[in-house]
Order: structure tokens, then C-alpha cells, then sequence
């Protein structure tokens, strides 16, 4: 897979004077690449562009990988009284992935979440963290526009799991209610946010408008680690989504990073847009990457 997206981006960056320059690419040679190993993305049906970004940074971190020889995979069951702090597990956890799994789409793309389950019997915390390529973020229902920190607050909102859903206290050894809280524990270079627009199982979509910083979007409220002082991100590109989840389409919006103009990719058509043309109620998935990374260019 790396070396078909290493020819496709050969061709978009291809100088527009030189010998070989075409007015715009299309990726017709990495599609069917990327349909020979995977049959979800066979044919012209619409599929997500959540999924297949999911995918392709799986893909291109196997064969990134600077782990050749597989090693059998640390599993937390969460099923035993915690010895260490949470500072101390978020590190081991992510010491024992990179065992596994290390390449440069990781250095680029992947954080870590913080689960916290705090047991109303007992009081004890349970901390369980895991890696995410992409942040999938709920959209607050309340009228047709909403803020991006509304989304983050929404996300890391404290709730409580009783009933049916009650977790087991691996100190009391019973099911007791308990408060569930996430948080990002380790932040990404480049953080690729999901608004969850579509309801699984259903037809419907939300449009609210979510409003997105350009730049200077600081995270460092939703952490619960301890002394965070770098998590400032700037917007550098949008996938947009227009229709029904049963047909629509995708454009894109993506800053360059040299002459830092904002253009809109629409199919084979590429135009400059102003800066506050790219808050949108279509906006489906957003890259920002961390002030001072440069890691667009």
C-alpha cells in the first residue's frame, strides 16, 4: 500500500510546469490497490470516509512498521486492584503497544485515551487507556450551531453506569454502579477529529453546524494527565459530507502549506476559498496538527 500512496502523492505534488503535470489526479490506480485487499471498498458504492481513513493508516503503518518480528499482545483485563498511578499505567500501556505496533504514522497520528470507572461503593478508580488514530466526538443537540469544545465537553462528560450496565469493582469483586469518564491522556501530532454526524443503524444525519477553530485550539481541559502544557492544534484540511448517509458527496478543504491559501477540492475542480468559507455544517472529519509541528508540509 505505501508504494501505491507514495506514487499518488508523486503525481498531486508533481510541479504544475513540468513535463508530466496534469490539471488535477485521479486516484483510480490507488482505489483498486486499496479493493484488491480490502472487499469492503470494491465497486462505486459510497462507503465512509471515517472508515477508510481508518483504514489507510492501518495499512500504511503494516507496512511502516519497525516491528518485524510479531509479539503476542499485552491484554489489560482491568480485573485486578491497580498498584501503580495512572501516570505510571498510561506509560507501561503505552510502552507495551510501541512493542508492537511503532512506525512513523504513529509518531504522527496516534494518541492515547484515558477510561476512568470510579466504583460509587468504594470509591476505587479503574484506568484503562487506549490508542486512537482518529477521535470520534458526539454532537451536542442543541440548536443549529455548536462549538467544537461543546463536542469535547460532551465526550469527556461524566457518566454514570447502573443496572444492567454495572461494571465489576475489582476491589469490592461485585457489580456496583459506577461513574465512567474519558479523557485524552497522550495527544497526538496531528489529531484527526470524527463528528459523529450518523446514527448507526439509521438513515438520519445531523447538520448542526459545529463551529472549528482555525487555530489556537487548546485541549489541555480535556486531559486528566498531570503538567500538560502542549496541546495547542491549528485546522490545516476538512472532509466535508453533503446528502442523506444513503447518497451524498465528498469535498474537501485543505490549507497549503506553504502559501497557507485555502482551497476546496471538489471531484476534479480545485478552487481557492477564504478561511471563513471552511466552518460548514457539512463538516464530517477535521486535521489539526499541533502549533509549531509544521507537519502538513
Amino acid at each position: 500500500m505505501i508504494k501505491a500512496y507514495v506514487r499518488l502523492m508523486e503525481d498531486m505534488w508533481k510541479p504544475s510546469g513540468s513535463t508530466h503535470s496534469v490539471g488535477s489526479v485521479s486516484p483510480t490506480d490507488f482505489k483498486y490497490y486499496i479493493s484488491r485487499y480490502s472487499r469492503h471498498f470494491v465497486g462505486t458504492r459510497e462507503q465512509d470516509a471515517h472508515e477508510f481513513l481508518v483504514y489507510l493508516l492501518e495499512g500504511l503503518h503494516e507496512d511502516l512498521n519497525r516491528v518485524r518480528e510479531k509479539k503476542k499482545r499485552f491484554i489489560d483485563c482491568g480485573d485486578e486492584v491497580e498498584t501503580i498511578s495512572a501516570t505510571d499505567k498510561a506509560k507501561l500501556s503505552w510502552e507495551r503497544y510501541v512493542e508492537c505496533d511503532n512506525s512513523a504514522i504513529i509518531d504522527i497520528f496516534m494518541g492515547q485515551l484515558r477510561s476512568a470507572l470510579k466504583c460509587k461503593k468504594c470509591g476505587y478508580v479503574s484506568n484503562t487507556f487506549e490508542p486512537f488514530l482518529a477521535l470520534s466526538l458526539p454532537i451536542k443537540q442543541s440548536g443549529s450551531q455548536v462549538s467544537l469544545s461543546d463536542c469535547f465537553k460532551l465526550f469527556s462528560h461524566e457518566e454514570t453506569l447502573d443496572g444492567d450496565n454495572k461494571p465489576k469493582c475489582a476491589k469490592c469483586r461485585t457489580r456496583n454502579p459506577c461513574t465512567k469518564q474519558m479523557s485524552i491522556q497522550k495527544f497526538p501530532k496531528v489529531l484527526v477529529i470524527h463528528l459523529m454526524r450518523f446514527k448507526h443503524g439509521t438513515s438520519s444525519k445531523l447538520n448542526t453546524q459545529v463551529s472549528c477553530p482555525m487555530s489556537g485550539l487548546d485541549l489541555c481541559q480535556f486531559t486528566t494527565a498531570a503538567g500538560c502544557s502542549d496541546a495547542t492544534y491549528s485546522l490545516y484540511a476538512v472532509s466535508n459530507h453533503s446528502g442523506t448517509p444513503l447518497t451524498g458527496h465528498y469535498t474537501a478543504y485543505a490549507k497549503h502549506p506553504y502559501s497557507k491559501q485555502w482551497h476546496i477540492f471538489n471531484d476534479s475542480r480545485v478552487t481557492s476559498i477564504s478561511q471563513s468559507a471552511v466552518n460548514s455544517s457539512e463538516a464530517y472529519l477535521l486535521f489539526y496538527e499541533l502549533q509549531g509541528q509544521c507537519l502538513s508540509s
